[in-house]
């Protein structure tokens, strides 16, 4: 035996330990940190926001556009809700 050989590791066998991990097994633990990651930071910003008070949505996917855009007089309509809900309010749309 040869006192200066160094016993280097086929890479055959370096591409099996890594492949053995998987795509799907490597890819979950990140997709569920990135999940965790975006709910806290929703909560977070929910607790440190005022709630603001408004009409309510007349439509689940238009909310109040569809009202707006039907009327004659949206100004009066803006004015309505400034006077009902105060200076500041929110419309969902």
């Amino acid at each position: 035996m040869n006192l200066f050989t160094i016993p280097v590791p086929s890479p055959s066998g370096l591409w099996t330990t890594v492949r053995s991990g998987g795509a799907f097994n490597v890819a979950c633990p990140f997709a569920a940190l990135w999940a965790f990651v975006k709910v806290l930071r929703m909560l977070c910003w929910r607790v440190k926001t005022t709630q603001l008070l408004g009409p309510p949505h007349t439509s689940i996917v238009y909310g109040v556009s569809r009202d707006l855009a039907s009327s004659h007089d949206r100004a009066a309509m803006y004015e309505r809700w400034a006077m009902e809900y105060g200076v500041m309010y929110v419309i969902n749309r």
